[in-house]
């Protein structure tokens, strides 16, 4: 079983975890970082006291995983940065994921499996006044995006007749921000994208994350 370190700085609260990527992912531990938008301040100390506590070592970790957006760019390029330079330093793959597809997957994954659960909605900011609405459902076990669209403005108004996850600028739906255990579960999303350390040269985040939001 591989032990994978996931790491999400693409809000004001970042976070990371190691967790068992197996058939049903297993989290170890997750932590939240302290302060808002200090990710390049706190988070290697952060790391090195977690990982210490629960006795794994750097070399123990197959694979690291992270959010390719969108969210705060600064934060992206410092995930991006910080696990380049593991990647490269461990010869692991990192393995890169859409924001908006992981947290729809784990909002499902923590809902009654004996419900049918309506599609979602899922807001992101692109920019201060901009966010994208990204429309997922559950078909089986598959998780499929019905629809995305970007939103100019800085509130959401004619809410669709189903779930919705906001963020915290958005002021509306059910608060549910992406958190790097959400990214446990990135073998099912088809977002995710493998780079292989002789290929991390050029791998960055694009400036929305994603390379379909224009």
């Amino acid at each position: 079983m591989a032990l994978c370190f996931a790491l999400d700085l693409s809000s004001p609260k970042g976070s990371f975890c190691v967790f068992e990527n197996a058939s049903r992912p297993h989290l170890i531990f997750e932590k939240d970082l302290p302060g808002s938008f200090t990710h390049s301040e706190t988070l290697l100390d952060e790391m090195r006291s977690l990982l210490s506590h629960h006795g794994i070592a750097i070399s123990d970790l197959s694979i690291w995983v992270t959010s390719s957006g969108p969210g705060s760019f600064t934060g992206l390029r410092i995930a991006y940065a910080t696990l380049k330079a593991f990647a490269l330093a461990t010869s692991k793959p990192i393995v890169t994921v859409e924001g908006p597809e992981a947290r729809a997957r784990a909002f499902f994954e923590e809902q009654d499996p004996k419900k049918r659960i309506p599609p979602i909605d899922v807001l992101s900011y692109l920019t201060a006044d901009k966010f994208v609405v990204s429309s997922f459902e559950m078909a089986g076990n598959q998780l499929k995006k019905a629809s995305e669209k970007i939103h100019q403005g800085s509130s959401f108004s004619g809410l669709p007749d189903r779930i919705v996850l906001g963020e915290e600028r958005v002021g509306t739906g059910i608060l549910f921000p992406l958190k790097a255990g959400h990214l446990r579960f990135f073998t099912d999303l088809s977002s995710q994208k493998e780079h292989r350390p002789q290929d991390l040269a050029d791998l960055s985040p694009l400036y929305f994350g994603s390379a379909h939001f224009d």
